[in-house]
């Protein structure tokens, strides 16, 4: 969930960032919840979604701008930068839902170990486990 206010940029590592988007899927149990409440709220209120609509886009950005870090370091492939981080914030807003989507997965230490190998994958990290999308 973007919040209206400027946050750390993720680390250009990418390595934290694959594990800061998996322990959204265990940690964090109040911060999911008011992201669901923001979402509804912007739903129904124009001043409400202008400002979630600003943070999300300056989280993408934030995202953008450590994954070109990491690119330039040699940590990530080369791929559209804008268009991955968009794919991560979803995979992000999906996880935040993780109360209504499977609850019985909050908090599952297997399944947060789970969530960051597809994220490296998607991400392209240079050391991604070649065999995880083979199953």
């Amino acid at each position: 969930m973007a919040l209206p206010y400027k946050s750390k940029p993720f680390p250009a590592t990418i390595a934290p960032l694959a594990a800061t988007i998996a322990a959204r899927s265990s940690r964090f149990r109040l911060l999911r919840q008011f992201a669901v409440e923001i979402h509804y709220a912007s739903a129904k209120h124009s001043k409400v979604r202008r400002l979630l609509r600003q943070a999300l886009d300056r989280n993408i950005g934030q995202i953008r701008e450590s994954i070109v870090g990491a690119q330039r370091a040699g940590a990530l492939e080369l791929a559209d930068s804008g268009l991955l981080a968009c794919t991560v914030m979803v995979f992000i807003m999906g996880l935040m839902h993780m109360d209504t989507l499977l609850p019985h997965l909050v908090g599952d230490p297997e399944w947060q170990e789970f969530v960051e190998k597809p994220m490296s994958a998607l991400l392209g990290t240079r050391d991604s486990d070649p065999d995880f999308a083979k199953g």
